[in-house]
């Protein structure tokens, strides 16, 4: 198996949350953190290379310089971009962290691999506030900040919505309404439902009351059409905008927007070299990241793979 099949892979790409638009911060599964300025994304402006892969980051939300990172071995780190100093913190978990979530200024929720959510409040020098163990892996969350929403969809299509005030049990667990592998999820802007996409070639809007049920509903999406049948890519991130228009990112290499109210698409971007993995959006800015995954393909893991490259772009939006 090639030693290099992991590098340049793109985990996540995040714009800063305090103050105006400007850094992003994107990750790497070889372990890469790269640091851009919003109006200069040719280049890193920074790069610190941890020890271990990297599946998710996170900005602090009232932070330019204070970013955290959640690591295939389980670990959190707390990172300083301006010194590009990494600092472990107490809570971890036992297999890797899926994704990283600030519900306040202080707490921290993580989702891992080993089957945990992890509430930690940085304020603490032991870190760690209390652990929920959950049925199934973590694969995608999101939490309302200015709500108390928070959404978690694992693997079986388990989905448990909690409230943040109180995790020791969720509000309501339901089966997610796509059939395979939930890569993506986010909170509706009006806080009423989620969004979920998967690599079944699909997307859905799901809603939170049982009097809304009745809205639910999927669509096909990053489809490309051949002789016989569909080209169906996996749909990996999914995003909203301010003006609450749906975003889309795939392995056919494309970005789509939705009017989800109206359940059509209203745009496809140009073709990206490699596949759309990540995406974060605020204000007029659409940061994503692309990368080559091809060895998703393979049918051995025992031929070799070169990955040929990643990029993280910028699109201004309408």
């Amino acid at each position: 198996m090639s030693t290099q099949k992991p590098v340049g892979i793109l985990t996540s790409t995040n714009i800063n949350d305090a103050g105006t638009p400007s850094h992003v911060v994107a990750s790497k599964i070889n372990g890469d953190l790269l640091l851009y300025q919003i109006e200069d994304m040719d280049t890193p402006s920074n790069q610190i290379t941890l020890d271990t892969g990297v599946l998710s980051s996170c900005w602090h939300p009232t932070s330019n310089t204070k970013a955290y990172t959640g690591h295939l071995d389980g670990n959190i780190l707390e990172i300083d971009i301006e010194k590009s100093i990494a600092n472990l913190t107490n809570s971890s978990h036992m297999l890797g962290v899926r994704k990283l979530i600030f519900l306040d200024e202080n707490q921290i929720l993580s989702g891992s691999w080993d089957k945990s959510l992890a509430l930690t409040d940085i304020r603490s020098p032991l870190n760690h506030k209390y652990r929920v163990g959950l049925p199934g892996k973590v694969l995608a969350m999101d939490s309302s900040f200015n709500g108390y929403e928070t959404v978690v969809s694992m693997t079986d299509r388990i989905i448990h919505v909690y409230d943040k005030r109180d995790f020791s049990k969720p509000v309501n667990v339901r089966e997610s309404g796509l059939r395979y592998q939930v890569r993506d999820l986010k909170i509706l802007p009006n806080r009423k439902g989620y969004a979920t996409c998967s690599i079944e070639g699909k997307a859905s809007i799901e809603y939170f009351s049982e009097h809304d049920l009745h809205l639910n509903y999927a669509f096909k999406c990053h489809r490309t059409p051949q002789e016989e049948a569909d080209l169906v890519s996996p749909v990996n991130c999914i995003q909203f905008d301010e003006k609450e228009r749906l975003f889309t990112g795939g392995s056919d290499c494309r970005i789509c927007e939705w009017d989800y109210h109206q359940k059509k698409r209203l745009k496809q971007f140009s073709k990206e070299p490699w596949s759309v993995l990540t995406m974060s959006i605020r204000e007029k800015y659409l940061v994503y990241g692309v990368s080559d995954d091809g060895y998703k393909n393979m049918v051995s893991e025992r031929r070799q793979y070169s990955v040929e490259g990643s990029l993280v772009g910028l699109k201004i939006l309408e």
